[in-house]
């Protein structure tokens, strides 16, 4: 990782800031201060479709990813992540990446500690509008009402793929472990026939893959 750019992000990993992120006089974005973590991030692709340009270094994962799905797919995001060793044995806020339909992945680079969380609590799409629905979440985070799934040890070369719309969260290595690199996917169908929702989407798909 020397030499390579890393941008830090000094408030929470899971919700970057977001004044505009308003429903009432609640702030939809900001998470209690034991799920909240700092971290570094490199947005390889974002939802506009601005590449950095190191993205070519990583064409060969991001279409190992493509080939995973059965259908027609694209990215809609691909990041980086590093978070370090801060002493907190907590997972970090959960969330969705987007509230568009969507999959979800997640490639760790190394063997690492720091599960990743995931919650048996979906987001509803049909719950409300977009800033209801992220009320409802943050509410859910707030009462302390997300139940863990199951839990994902980074392993060197792992996939998982799993549906956008779960409630998930990362979480900070510990021990004599210094770091946790991840890249993080957010994959969308090309045609509306098929449901991106509809848990049928994965049983071909599997929960975890390893790519060698």
């Amino acid at each position: 990782m020397n030499g390579f750019p890393w941008y830090f992000i000094s408030t929470d990993v899971s919700y970057p800031p977001g004044d505009n992120f308003i429903f009432g006089d609640v702030a939809l974005m900001d998470c209690p201060d034991e799920e909240a973590t700092i971290g570094f991030t490199h947005v390889l692709l974002d939802q506009n479709g601005q590449e950095s340009p190191w993205l070519h270094h990583f064409n060969a994962l991001v279409d190992h990813v493509l080939d995973q799905f059965p259908f027609p797919v694209k990215m809609l995001r691909v990041r980086l992540s590093l978070l370090v060793n801060n002493g907190k044995d907590h997972h970090n806020a959960a969330h969705t990446d987007h509230e568009d339909p969507h999959t979800t992945g997640l490639f760790y680079f190394e063997d690492a500690t720091g599960n990743t969380h995931l919650f048996e609590q979906f987001d509803d799409p049909n719950y409300g509008t977009v800033d209801e629905r992220w009320l409802k979440g943050k509410n859910m985070m707030l009462n302390h009402e997300y139940t863990v799934n199951r839990l994902i040890k980074p392993e060197a070369n792992k996939l998982v793929l799993f549906p956008g719309n779960q409630y998930h969260a990362s979480s900070t290595p510990t021990g004599k472990c210094k770091y946790r690199v991840t890249c993080n996917f957010n994959v969308v169908p090309l045609n509306d026939k098929h449901d991106i929702f509809d848990p049928t989407t994965y049983e071909d798909i599997g929960n975890e893959a390893v790519v060698h």
